[in-house]
């Protein structure tokens, strides 16, 4: 699980990014959050960590 950002006009896009068995990628756009400059959204950031932690627990059970 990692995040990507998309850039914009205005605001730039910051989401939740799969990382696939076959080295692809699956972006999460519903759960986006935005922001602009370098500033890391929060949100993103947690869900991030979120997901990666429910995800070792899941494959360690």
């Amino acid at each position: 699980m990692e995040h990507a950002t998309l850039p914009g006009t205005l605001f730039s896009s910051e989401l939740p990014e799969l990382v696939l068995s076959d080295d692809g990628s699956g972006q999460l756009p519903l759960l986006a959050g935005y922001g602009w400059g370098s500033k890391t959204n929060r949100r993103v950031e947690s869900l991030v960590a979120d997901m990666e932690s429910a995800r070792a627990a899941a494959t360690a059970g």
